[in-house]
């Protein structure tokens, strides 16, 4: 079925070994022209995700998680971002609330943009000297020849560490503002739930976020 936000949504509930659920979020957002030389940023955004939202510090999601005995894995692109839930039937609905705060609240604080750019930087660095990222940074260079400013260009480790030191705070909050939103979306559920709950739950975590752009 579809939600208000216009996020499609599919459900197939049966019973499994513990009572496991497995759920996936996946927002698609953007066009060449809106995310010309935003690729980065939007990397960025999405690597901060589970770095803090206006509830919860990085900390405090991943506590939460713990006390569900559940997984959570979210992250982004340029072009979108998706949240994988892992979790039993009784703690699934706080897991995917979580999940959506995680989505829609990011904070994006200083001192956790510096630390992901930190890590981004070395992991950069250490790139130069890898055969494999060597390899796959070529090979996508020739099987998808783009502009430096369009969202689908392959950059060198050079360029990758230009433009991650240039990423501030309000960048990644304007990207996320710009783009973040449930119309171009779907979810689908699988395991041991309740199938209308589920579509009630969905309808209020994201029914009404829609993209900016």
């Amino acid at each position: 079925s579809e939600l208000p936000s216009g996020m499609k949504v599919v459900f197939l509930p049966k019973k499994t070994r513990g009572a496991a659920v497995q759920a996936l979020v996946r927002l698609h957002f953007g066009n060449p022209t809106d995310l010309k030389g935003r690729k980065r940023v939007g990397e960025m955004t999405g690597d901060m995700l589970l770095r803090g939202t206006s509830k919860h510090s990085r900390q405090e999601i991943k506590d939460e998680v713990d006390r569900l005995k559940a997984t959570l894995s979210v992250n982004g692109t340029p072009n979108g971002a998706w949240a994988v839930i892992e979790a039993t039937r009784e703690p699934l609905p706080r897991a995917l609330r979580l999940a959506a705060e995680v989505l829609r609240e990011p904070s994006f604080p200083p001192a956790e943009l510096e630390l992901a750019r930190q890590e981004d930087i070395a992991a950069i660095e250490e790139s130069k000297t890898d055969p494999r990222q060597l390899v796959g940074t070529a090979m996508g260079r020739y099987l998808v020849p783009r502009g430096a400013d369009d969202p689908q260009y392959v950059m060198t480790p050079d360029e990758q560490l230009d433009a991650t030191k240039k990423v501030m705070p309000a960048d990644v909050a304007k990207f996320h503002a710009d783009f973040y939103g449930a119309n171009n979306a779907e979810a689908a559920v699988v395991g041991d739930f309740d199938p209308n709950e589920m579509k009630r739950l969905l309808t209020e975590l994201l029914g009404d976020w829609k993209s900016a752009k």
